[in-house]
């Protein structure tokens, strides 16, 4: 395979089109070549959804590892940083129940109650039956969401989650997850992987052929 020998440098490079002629260090784009591979750095998505939402979505699927139901939830608050709540809270009104599955992917409350009420969120959950379910509209109505304070989370150096829960029965509950399940400093376990694969191919094509 052979290519322009001056394609980050040349005439008509990237730098160039770009706009970044002044700025760029040629230098540093073969440093650690053969030796450093970037490949093993990128973050493997869980969940067919918006990457800021996976690890609150975790949280709530841990409050199912403690016995919490639905009907006790009375309020849940998540800390989302603004970059983030730009994308998947705000508007908060149209986010409690998405008219489509492409907006449910940018959902923050509607992608919390699907994943708590089933405990899985795969591409299927994402049907035209799901959208229309009610028992996932009233959870998602009761979440919002509030900025960080300074330091409180460790965004954007990863994709954390933080929930603050309050029970009927007056009980605080806190989830925390600071890295990202899939991000290189936690990463995904293989069965997890090739699970997610199957689920995904199989819109395309059986399983003994993908």
């Amino acid at each position: 395979m052979t290519g322009p020998e001056t394609i980050f440098e040349g005439r008509y490079s990237i730098y160039h089109t770009h706009g970044i002629s002044e700025q760029a260090i040629p230098e540093q784009v073969a440093q650690g070549l053969g030796e450093q591979w970037e490949f093993l750095n990128v973050s493997i998505k869980p969940y067919p959804v918006c990457h800021f939402a996976h690890a609150t979505v975790d949280c709530g699927r841990r409050l199912l590892k403690r016995g919490i139901s639905a009907e006790e939830i009375e309020q849940v608050e998540c800390v989302i940083d603004p970059v983030a709540a730009a994308l998947i809270c705000e508007p908060l009104e149209t986010k409690w129940a998405p008219k489509t599955a492409y907006g449910a992917k940018f959902s923050l409350p509607w992608l919390f109650a699907i994943g708590f009420l089933d405990n899985a969120l795969t591409l299927s959950s994402l049907s035209a039956e799901n959208l229309q379910r009610n028992d996932i509209q009233l959870l998602a109505k009761k979440v919002s969401y509030r900025y960080p304070s300074e330091n409180e989370i460790p965004f954007p150096s990863y994709f954390p989650g933080l929930i603050f829960v309050r029970l009927k029965n007056g009980q605080q509950l806190t989830e925390r997850i600071d890295i990202q399940y899939g991000n290189p400093e936690n990463p995904m376990v293989d069965t997890d992987v090739i699970a997610k694969f199957y689920d995904n191919a199989k819109c395309v094509m059986k399983k003994d052929t993908s």
